[in-house]
């Protein structure tokens, strides 16, 4: 016998009633205008994050691969730091005297005919970067969770929830794997390197170079007297 129309399962119009509202608040959504130029991103991009002695050694090998070119053979250089007596900045000076003796660079500690001065900044943005360490476990997560807003299946809203979830889990272990937890994404804090090969009267030679470093490692990046990085309190008005 056929099911008069008004005897339709509970479950199924609830199904019914949650896909309207979320159709209505995408509709809504899209009806939205403001006459301003809309924000877009830019293109995907990578860029480094520094971690260790070996990533500052490496910022001096291809530092010194990049400039050694432009250095006549037995012309003496010496190395300007500037007021940059931070941990990286002596370390980096260090290194990057190594790398430049081996490619046949002669370094002098006194001024000679050419300079090489190093500048280095540390910028700090005031919005949280997204962290991905646990990034498909969490879209896993979401995409379920969404899944069950719109077709309100209980039982099989978890089992999918539940696979969604263990596949992210899965495909997370790879990647810290195979990347280390440093691939756990952007950082809001950020590291400036500048260096300008001159002879006093004309550049000869530029590089910049940026790279992500935790907050945390801030410090070792930062001058003694630099007063532009200070953490400020949060007291109760």
């Amino acid at each position: 016998m056929d099911r008069h129309p008004s005897m339709t399962s509970p479950r199924l119009l609830a199904a019914t009633h949650r896909a309207c509202l979320l159709a209505g608040v995408l509709a809504l959504g899209a009806c939205t205008h403001v006459d301003v130029p809309r924000a877009d991103n830019y293109p995907t991009s990578s860029q480094q994050k520094m971690r260790s002695l070996h990533h500052w050694d490496v910022l001096a090998t291809d530092l010194a691969e990049r400039l050694a070119p432009h250095i006549p053979v037995g012309t003496p250089v010496s190395l300007e730091f500037g007021a940059d007596d931070s941990t990286f900045g002596k370390g980096l000076r260090t290194l990057l005297l190594s790398r430049l003796t081996e490619r046949g660079v002669l370094c002098s500690g006194d001024a000679g005919a050419l300079k090489l001065a190093i500048d280095t900044q540390v910028v700090r943005h005031a919005v949280p970067r997204p962290d991905e360490t646990l990034r498909f476990t969490a879209l896993g997560a979401g995409i379920a969770v969404l899944r069950d807003l719109v077709s309100h299946l209980p039982a099989s809203g978890e089992t999918l929830t539940a696979n969604l979830i263990g596949a992210g889990v899965i495909a997370d272990a790879s990647r810290i794997a195979r990347q280390g937890r440093a691939g756990g994404g952007p950082t809001g804090t950020e590291l400036l390197v500048a260096a300008v090969l001159h002879d006093g009267s004309r550049d000869l030679a530029r590089t910049t170079d940026i790279y992500y470093i935790e907050r945390a490692d801030a410090a070792l990046y930062r001058h003694i007297d630099d007063k532009s990085m200070k953490t400020w309190g949060v007291v109760n008005r």
